[in-house]
């Protein structure tokens, strides 16, 4: 079995795995949470729960090395972009990370993916997750049902982008006709196309001058975003990468809530995505919350840290809890490495990320 490493402080415990194999290296943490409920009491970006190792444990040793993960119900699904066959893998959760479904052949043919998945997002509520092939920019959604006797995994809508979102980072359906995507775009930080119309609009109702940056590709960075959807109230939670604020929108692009971490923010016209910092780094969402990934420190000040810490003592990763309607309700610090992605389970029980 492979190493892990259990992770408890009072109400939370992580768990990380990786394997021994000498060509990759995988790290994955769990949280479980008691509750993440929000309180009438006004919580800030200051008031931090920490999270620190305690005991090793062991878990699955079949993963060789996830690019990316989401969680749908009951399992786990882990991508690794690199095989020949096998690209998606499906783990049960609730008994002990066992593979109960695999498929993505490589390839350009029907029902085949490249060696370049972007990370996969999910409608939290009907269980459909969508999956962008970068290279192809193939968009397909799956719709995923773990409550059957047999696992299984449905192919219900597949679309190929149109040329202008020939760079754009991340993609997903909203519904049978609109698309979102986001990164690559110098027009709003997500941009809703309509697979029959060919219309394509933009949420770009922020408070910040975009305009003023210098160039295209420092524009692009400025609406560089992550994105989460709850298809259940049609909202879109929305965190971008180099501004301070996080959106809850709807699915018409227009802002429903929002929170400002810095009121005193000015975009910077001479933006080096070196210097600048990096707020937020991914979001997840469950029902009931919001779930972002922040960094607030500058790409050079993750490196110097990074190179210059052993692994146990760097701190860099918070996750900032929101719920529905913008309220900040609790700040976790991910201990013990730098966190590139997450994503939680339905309950608001675990927590998922990698190291």
């Amino acid at each position: 079995m492979s190493p892990t490493t259990l992770y408890n402080i009072n109400e939370i415990l992580f768990r990380k795995s990786f394997s021994t194999m000498k060509s990759s290296t995988l790290t994955l943490f769990v949280f479980l949470l008691i509750s993440c409920t929000s309180e009438k009491k006004e919580t800030t970006a200051n008031s931090i729960i920490e999270l620190n190792p305690q005991q090793d444990i062991a878990i699955n040793e079949q993963l060789l090395s996830a690019d990316h993960f989401a969680i749908t119900n009951s399992t786990m699904l882990i991508v690794e972009e690199n095989l020949e066959e096998g690209k998606f893998k499906f783990f049960n959760t609730d008994k002990n990370f066992e593979l109960v479904y695999e498929f993505g052949k490589n390839g350009d043919g029907p029902n085949e993916f490249t060696n370049f998945i972007s990370q996969p997002i999910q409608n939290i509520i009907s269980n459909e997750l969508s999956i962008f092939d970068w290279s192809s920019k193939k968009l397909r959604s799956y719709s995923i049902d773990a409550n059957q006797a047999e696992f299984t995994v449905t192919k219900t809508k597949e679309f190929t982008l149109p040329p202008q979102f020939m760079i754009a980072q991340q993609a997903a359906f909203i519904n049978d006709t609109t698309i979102i995507t986001v990164g690559g775009s110098s027009d709003g930080l997500v941009s809703f196309f309509n697979a029959k119309s060919g219309l394509t609009s933009y949420f770009n109702e922020i408070d910040y001058n975009i305009s003023a940056v210098g160039n295209m590709r420092s524009k692009r960075a400025h609406y560089d975003s992550y994105v989460s959807i709850n298809n259940s109230e049609k909202l879109i939670a929305v965190a971008p990468r180099y501004l301070p604020e996080m959106y809850i929108i709807d699915f018409e692009g227009n802002v429903v809530h929002h929170y400002n971490l810095e009121p005193e923010f000015m975009v910077n016209p001479n933006f080096n995505e070196y210097d600048d910092k990096t707020y937020f780094r991914d979001v997840t969402t469950s029902e009931n919350f919001i779930y972002t990934l922040y960094y607030g420190k500058s790409h050079n000040e993750i490196n110097e840290i990074v190179e210059n810490e052993n692994p146990e003592n760097i701190n860099i990763s918070k996750v900032l809890v929101f719920d529905w309607s913008g309220n900040l309700v609790k700040t976790y610090q991910l201990n013990g490495g730098l966190y590139p992605y997450i994503s939680v389970d339905k309950n608001d029980s675990r927590i998922y990320t990698n190291n």
